[in-house]
């Protein structure tokens, strides 16, 4: 996440996926935001305040790492991703979203940070919602799908964004999708 695009269309696009989610009760209550700041020396409390309110969330939601810089450092991303709970849902908000390389880049998540987020202290019922943007190549999502392929997913795709929801619990993501699904047809 960077402060440039802090209050662009996306945001709002965010901040309505959870409060349909957290409405309907798909995503706990207890969601922790992962905002993963490329450029923390440049935010401000207010920034956070806004980045808050426009993702929908309560003021005692937690928001972990708001003074941390998301790295491409493999001990700095280590240690940044043991300081998350294990026992709540988790929005991880990366600048670009999920990698589809092997190098590490502070732009991106990688499949096995999320693999691990997924299994850390064997919360089965975890579910990780992670913005995904793509404007050059729609062949993206596809390529992230596969490489989720073993663990239960749904891509939720807007125009040059989606939302993955990966959970190693099959019926949560089902729950997510035909909630989706149904917010949509009644537009």
């Amino acid at each position: 996440m960077n402060i440039q695009h802090l209050g662009d269309a996306y945001d709002h696009w965010k901040g309505s996926v959870i409060s349909i989610l957290s409405s309907r009760k798909k995503i706990g209550s207890n969601l922790v935001v992962v905002p993963m700041l490329t450029d923390f020396q440049l935010w401000k409390a207010k920034d956070l305040r806004t980045y808050r309110r426009l993702l929908n969330l309560r003021e005692e939601s937690t928001i972990c790492h708001e003074h941390e810089t998301f790295t491409n450092h493999q001990i700095g991303r280590h240690n940044y991703f043991a300081g998350i709970p294990n026992k709540c849902d988790l929005f991880l908000d990366p600048d670009t979203g999920i990698s589809t390389e092997n190098h590490l880049t502070e732009k991106h998540i990688t499949i096995n940070e999320i693999s691990n987020l997924l299994n850390d202290g064997g919360n089965r019922d975890r579910v990780l919602m992670v913005y995904q943007h793509s404007t050059r190549s729609r062949d993206r999502f596809p390529k992230i799908g596969s490489m989720l392929r073993r663990v239960p997913y749904y891509p939720f795709k807007c125009g040059q964004v989606a939302m993955f929801f990966i959970s190693l619990n099959k019926n949560r993501i089902k729950a997510i999708k035909n909630t989706l699904r149904d917010y949509q047809k009644q537009a």
